[in-house]
């Protein structure tokens, strides 16, 4: 499908075909009958209007095309030609557009959260399946937009473009009637509508890119406003929240200007409608009378006619700007979307398989670079193997690509060039997917739900039981922390774990990991937080693992280093050292002997 068009009309085709693709066929169906029924039975009540006149006035003779026919009409079926009979008729049609309309509204409505529901899942699923580093170059502040308020955006043009053919449809019988009692003077009016359309066009200005420059401005808000909240603790510790709200102001002053400066030329157009609607009705009022020599009956009809056709049309004029106005949202909606899907992971969800890691990992010859035109090269030519069962240390300066190495090793990136295997075999399609489900990961970052510990534990393991919670808890030491709690395992920790300190949360975190029984564990900088008999602690686990659990330590601490198995140094994107803690200290070169002969981390080493 193509989801960008050369156009706004192009767009529009492509909102009008996702909407049909998108909600059930029946339900269209049943809107549209439900729409027409509405109308006819609203050309029904106005046309019994001539009847109604000619039998309540002074014995009025004419009573006009549409009287005639809703007259003949009655003939036809055998009915008399009486007051209560068309008192009668009459209200029933106005109960039955009453009943139809309620129920085209509803149809209307449902058609419309199923619409939105649709495309709401739709992105939601294209941002899960796109590859992490689709995701990683995404502003994460655009991606929560996109599922909250464009979708709301979306949601409120749809409701426009639903409404669109329902008074359409009224429109249509009415101009119908008028045309049947004095076709000169309708074609004349109808005429002078297509100028006043014009005219409003033109003061109006293009909707489309009144709402490109809106929804722009917009999203300059929202990036202001999640810059602010995700530096508060920062801006607060710095002093700097008076230059984030100056930001905001100017942010939300550009986007009240766009808003203000399309509203005003609306409301122009709006005001223009209304003027020249009110000299036409006049002007037909008085050729009706003067020239046409319309009877009161005709003349009645007409006015009701027009009394509510107009109001119509600029519904439907307003409706049809104000869509073309969220269009951009829409537009860019399915941008993201297309991104997204061209972006798609050929992963295999589902399942429950796992990946046993019986010999080791290797990555060879592993080259990757975020900006795959430009460069740099993050990762060089690297190779490393990890045995399975040990525990491995990566070291390097900041920025030498050991995150980006973690992310090779969850399958979360791909190289460039060479491979990522295990046991022989590359990570790839249904082993891939295997292979995430063995792993556990505990990034720098420390994140926990604002929930309780019960519920943050078991995000990792569903099924787990208050034993298996215990068991984790206890191996990180996090048992303890527990046991200060008011509520025990049922304590909500906070917005990110804010109730709990910085060792706490970690510990939560190790213990959560620890629940998914990994074949793999990767600690990125998960030890920096915690204090040095907790870290002991977490190195008690490492080694009640070892065998069982490979294990992957990303970290500054040379203390964190000792107990490896094997210690990997980083640089220029390649392995430039490897071997044990004594190997390494013991060689003059070498990046760790440097830090010991600086004493930056000797006493930490020692202890």
């Amino acid at each position: 499908m193509n989801l960008l068009g050369g156009h706004s009309i192009g767009r529009l085709a492509s909102f009008v075909r996702l909407f049909s693709s998108s909600v059930p066929r029946r339900l269209q169906i049943s809107g549209l009958v439900l729409a027409i029924g509405a109308s006819l039975t609203e050309g029904i009540s106005i046309s019994l209007l001539g009847p109604l006149l000619a039998l309540t006035g002074e014995r009025t003779k004419s009573v006009g095309p549409a009287g005639n026919a809703a007259a003949r009409l009655l003939h036809a079926v055998s009915l008399n030609f009486s007051l209560p009979l068309i008192l009668a008729i009459f209200v029933g049609a106005v109960l039955c557009r009453a009943l139809m309309m309620r129920k085209r509204d509803m149809v209307s409505f449902d058609l419309q959260i199923r619409f939105i529901n649709a495309v709401r899942r739709r992105l939601y699923r294209a941002i899960q399946d796109a590859h992490w580093s689709f995701i990683a170059r995404e502003r994460l502040s655009h991606l929560v937009k996109a599922l909250t308020t464009d979708i709301d955006s979306v949601a409120m043009g749809t409701n426009l473009f639903l409404q669109i053919p329902a008074v359409a449809l009224v429109s249509a019988v009415q101009l119908a009637i008028a045309l049947s009692i004095s076709p000169l003077l309708t074609l004349a009016t109808i005429g002078c509508g297509g100028l006043v359309a014009i005219l409003v066009r033109w003061r109006r200005g293009d909707a489309f890119q009144a709402g490109m420059r809106i929804m722009l401005a917009r999203r300059a808000t929202f990036d202001e406003i999640s810059d602010f909240l995700a530096s508060l603790k920062l801006a607060k510790s710095h002093n700097a929240e008076e230059r984030h709200r100056l930001a905001f102001e100017e942010a939300v002053a550009h986007q009240h200007d766009n808003m203000l400066a399309y509203s005003r030329r609306t409301a122009d157009a709006r005001m223009l409608v209304q003027v020249a609607a009110a000299i036409m009705l006049g002007a037909f009022v008085y050729a009706g009378a003067e020239f046409s020599h319309l009877g009161t009956p005709e003349l009645v009809i007409m006015i009701v006619v027009f009394a509510r056709l107009v109001p119509g049309v600029m519904q439907i004029q307003q409706n049809a700007a104000s869509m073309w106005q969220t269009l951009p949202v829409f537009d860019d909606l399915h941008r993201l979307i297309a991104r997204c899907d061209a972006a798609k992971e050929p992963l295999i969800g589902g399942g429950s398989e796992r990946l046993p890691l019986r010999d080791r990992i290797r990555l060879s010859g592993v080259r990757f670079r975020y900006d795959k035109v430009h460069g740099p090269d993050v990762l060089d030519g690297l190779d490393l193997e990890i045995a399975a069962g040990s525990a491995v240390a990566i070291v390097g300066a900041s920025g030498v690509g050991k995150s980006t190495l973690a992310d090779m090793l969850m399958g979360l990136q791909v190289p460039d060039a060479g491979s990522v295997s295990v046991d022989g075999q590359p990570l790839t399609g249904p082993r891939l997917a295997a292979w995430r489900r063995s792993i556990a990961y505990i990034p720098q970052e420390n994140f926990l739900f604002n929930q309780s510990i019960r519920a943050n534990l078991q995000w990792a393991a569903p099924d787990a039981s208050d034993a298996d919670l215990r068991r984790v808890l206890a191996l990180t030491g996090a048992d303890a922390v527990v046991a200060t709690m008011p509520d025990g395992l049922d304590t909500v920790v906070g917005e990110r774990g804010s109730r709990l300190s910085g060792g706490e949360r970690q510990r939560l975190i190790l213990a959560r990991a620890l629940l998914r029984e990994p074949t793999l564990l990767i600690l990125d900088e998960a030890t920096n937080a915690l204090d040095h008999d907790s870290e002991r602690a977490v190195w008690t686990v490492i080694d009640r693992l070892r065998g069982s659990t490979t294990v992957v330590i990303i970290a500054h601490r040379l203390s964190s280093l000792r107990s490896a198995d094997h210690i990997a140094v980083l640089d220029g994107g390649r392995i430039v050292q490897s071997g044990t803690f004594g190997t390494l200290a013991s060689e003059g070169g070498g990046r760790v002997a440097a830090l010991l002969r600086a004493g930056a981390v000797m006493e930490e080493a020692e202890g």
